[in-house]
């Protein structure tokens, strides 16, 4: 059952012989006295409501008194109980006094309970007292014993100050008799703002509400009268004495709390026949909603409101004055009340000189409301037996446009509901409601599901990376997911084309693939990339004040992330940001303790790089400096140098993991082919050799250089060399092989393996027996001028006549020619 809030403005003064038979009103609400509280002591206002055995009533307001004027004897509320056949019982005040009738109307007993004492007691004066107790909310809480006996009034306040000010009244000499409740305003008023009626047993309410504006208007005749708005006398005849008749108007304003419905409304009015005997009639109207009069201005040449409503024609003799007049206006209050909170009654018809009494007559008109709570029932929905819980909305019509709260329902109705869950299809079905909660038991479907992968390509069908974004969807439903900005490769970035970062598709199959072009520009090189999302540490919550966007999610300032780490090289790092706050910090990328990238932009998604060289292992980290307020759209690495080193000796072998481009470099590199009839080694230059191509690097007396990495490669000449795996080289190579380690044991040249272990980054020389030697000396391919040391390259003519020249093999040359010789235990080569 709801408690009722019902709107109750009861007539001023006497207005509780109106309740005679009126034995169930229990509201009480607006303002109770004159607002500048200039009522003189002993005298008072009152609003009237009626209580009955075995229920509770509560009643709020806000109390206003003059404040500490000395003069002021009495400012304050009071609350009398009156049995409706022995009088004055029980009285309790807002001054901290209050009386108990008890049976002897000499010896009425005096209470006071202001803190416990008497108001003057303690140094206290009234005049302090309602001064604190000017604007303070009063809660009166009367209840009525089942026995209609024993009433109790119990008051709970707080003074100005934080003073408790709460206390109790009780009172059991009653006889019985229902029993009347007056609440008054002594010298200073009230805006009663909460009343919570019957609060025991709320289920018929009784409001008898008063006018608020009555009007009139003339027509015809040569005796129209003015306009008149809330006078005593609401003229609707246009002379009292004419045969023609005119209008009258009466407005009412109510409130009819949800969950409760009009049983009945019961207009009351009186009128006054002056002019020719006889029946005369009136036809009462009611104003279709969304109507609104201006009573000032209503017209006497103007039938208004031609589209009101007939309720019914009353009719009264004359003359004479007929006063009580009640007329059933149910039906009329509970059609407006579903769209207004007023309602316009009409008045009109009667000839021969009648009057409605106005707003300030004794016999002004009034509305009675009987409104009673509804019972509602409570829908309680079991899906596929209690083992799904979706999200259920009840609605009163079957086109599911009206939803309506699963705990309101009214009995003997058909209702409709849908069911949704994810995962599941929507599920509709509708519902009868008779006098008791239902149950509603219904089964949802489960959805099929599709899997589907999305794949980057070169802008045909040629697959650059496969499965780069992959989900579950529900069949033919859309998905939506994240395209990467970049797809990684073998080394190769490729960047993704005209296409939205977040894309939408609809699954029809499963399985399904989507493919997207991967090939606006493309980066060679890359040893790390990352995308914002996927830099592990941020986080994609909402920003704080020490928080900065950091990978399209979020980091704290100050704070590193790791990234990854960079062996031995030389690098270019790439950045590209998403800047939030112009003139802000971007994210700094250090290696180890050294900044990379430290960039002040306040360019809007600026790309930002930094090189840097490494001798050493580095880790490379994202780092928010204090002030950082910028993001990173993603992040990628190229490594652009290899440091070579060649020792003093001249020669070294070489395996990189990377393409290298020595063309421009002071250190060359060779590939080596053993020449079994010299029983040496010659050697072709390559300029841009591939990864993993093993090679012998030479430098005249040796050197460390940056090698720059390549992007395009040329082809190797045949090769003999063997790249190192770390472990030992035995002489025997198998199926006829013999290993040669370079080395320097007797001049540089290489020399049978005999168990030394070879690096993975070196290389040794692998040939047949049969051109197999004891040593091999190294020797420059003769028709590829440009790649032997100049330092080699002499003519015969510039040595001396006693030079002697030797083979490789140590033999003296008389008459030497173009090729490779030892002078002066030096290689040289003669041209």
């Amino acid at each position: 059952m709801k408690t009722l809030l019902v709107a109750l403005v009861c007539l001023v003064g006497g207005a509780s012989s109106v309740w005679a038979d009126k034995t169930y009103m229990t509201t009480m609400t607006g303002q109770l006295g004159l607002s500048d509280n200039s009522t003189p002591a002993w005298t008072y206002y009152t609003k009237t409501a009626t209580i009955k055995a075995g229920e509770t009533y509560t009643y709020t307001f806000q109390n206003f008194t003059k404040g500490s004027s000395a003069t002021a004897e009495y400012q304050t509320w009071i609350a009398e109980i009156r049995e409706e056949t022995s009088g004055y019982c029980l009285d309790a005040r807002g001054d901290g006094g209050g009386w108990i009738w008890d049976g002897n109307p000499t010896t009425n007993t005096l209470v006071y309970n202001y803190a416990g004492k008497a108001w003057d007691e303690g140094g206290r004066s009234l005049s302090d007292f309602m001064t604190a107790y000017n604007n303070v909310t009063v809660t009166l809480t009367i209840s009525c014993s089942n026995d209609g006996k024993v009433v109790t009034i119990a008051r709970t306040a707080t003074l100005n100050g934080d003073t408790d000010f709460s206390g109790t009244w009780t009172c059991s000499n009653f006889a019985g008799h229902d029993k009347t409740i007056n609440l008054i305003a002594e010298a200073s008023h009230l805006n009663i703002t909460n009343v919570h009626a019957n609060t025991t047993t709320a289920e018929k309410n009784y409001a008898l509400l008063n006018v608020d504006h009555t009007a009139s208007s003339s027509r015809n005749g040569s005796n129209a009268i003015t306009t008149t708005v809330d006078a005593e006398n609401e003229h609707y005849n246009n002379s009292k004495a004419a045969a023609w008749g005119g209008w009258a108007y009466a407005q009412f304003s109510y409130t009819i709390p949800v969950g409760y419905s009009v049983e009945s409304a019961t207009l009351t009015w009186s009128t006054t026949i002056i002019g020719n005997s006889g029946t005369r009639n009136n036809d009462i109207y009611y104003v279709n909603a969304g109507t609104t009069i201006d009573y000032a201005s209503l017209t006497s040449s103007t039938n208004l409101n031609p589209d009101a409503t007939f309720i019914v024609q009353v009719q009264k003799t004359g003359p004479a004055t007929h006063t009580g007049i009640e007329t059933d206006v149910s039906s009329a209050v509970r059609t407006i009340a579903s769209t207004q909170n007023y309602i316009i009654f009409k008045w009109t018809n009667n000839a021969a000189g009648a009057d409605l009494h106005g707003k300030t007559s004794a016999n002004a008109p009034t509305l009675e409301l009987v409104t009673t709570a509804e019972t509602f029932y409570t829908a309680t929905f079991n899906a596929n037996g209690g083992a799904l819980s979706p999200s259920v909305t009840v609605y009163s019509d079957a086109g599911r446009t009206s939803p309506i709260a699963k705990d309101a329902l009214s009995a003997n109705t058909t209702y409709y509901y849908r069911a949704v869950l994810a995962g599941y299809e929507n599920y509709e079905g509708s519902f009868d409601v008779e006098t008791s909660d239902p149950v509603v038991n219904f089964t949802m479907t489960a959805k099929t599901q599709y899997n589907y992968t999305v794949n980057a390509v070169d802008g045909g069908d040629n697959i650059l990376a496969s499965n780069i974004v992959s989900g579950t969807c529900f069949a033919s439903e859309s998905t939506s997911f994240y395209l990467p900005s970049c797809v990684l490769v073998d080394g190769t970035l490729y960047f993704k084309q005209a296409e939205a970062s977040y894309k939408s598709e609809t699954v029809t199959e499963n399985n399904q693939v989507f493919s997207y072009p991967y090939t606006t520009s493309s980066v060679d090189n890359v040893v790390f990339y990352v995308e914002g999302e996927n830099i592990s540490g941020a986080s994609t919550s909402t920003p704080t004040g020490n928080q900065q966007l950091a990978s399209k999610g979020y980091m704290g300032r100050g704070s590193n992330l790791t990234l990854t780490t960079l062996p031995v090289g030389v690098y270019t790092i790439y950045v590209k940001y998403i800047n939030t706050n112009s003139g802000a910090h971007t994210l700094l990328v250090k290696a180890g303790d050294t900044n990379v990238i430290n960039a002040d932009d306040v360019t809007v998604r600026p790309t930002k790089s930094g090189s840097i060289t490494l001798t050493e292992p580095a880790t490379i980290t994202l780092t928010a400096p204090a002030s950082s307020t910028s993001g990173v759209d993603y992040l990628y690495i190229v490594k652009t140098g290899v440091p070579v080193t060649v020792t003093p000796a001249g020669y070294a072998t070489y395996v990189s993991g990377n393409n290298l481009d020595f063309t421009s470099t002071a250190i060359k590199a060779y590939t080596a082919k053993v020449n079994g009839a010299s029983k040496s080694v010659v050697l072709t230059q390559i300029n841009k050799v591939p990864a993993g191509t093993p090679v012998i690097l030479y430098k005249e007396g040796g050197a460390t250089e940056n090698v720059p990495v390549a992007t395009t490669t040329d082809t190797p000449a045949e090769n003999d060399l063997i790249a190192g795996t770390g472990a030992a080289v035995a002489t025997d190579g198998g199926a006829g092989k013999i290993n040669y380690i370079l080395n320097n044991v007797s001049g540089i040249g290489f020399y049978k393996a005999a168990g030394q272990t070879v690096a993975a980054n070196r290389a040794y020389l692998q040939t047949t027996v049969d051109a197999a030697a004891a040593r091999m000396t190294m020797i420059f391919e003769d028709d590829d001028v440009t790649s032997i040391s100049e330092e080699l390259r002499v003519k015969s003519e510039e040595f001396a006549p006693a030079a002697e020249f030797y083979d490789l093999q140590g033999r003296k040359v008389a008459q030497p020619q173009k090729g490779l010789y030892i002078v002066n235990g030096k290689k040289v080569v003669l041209k």
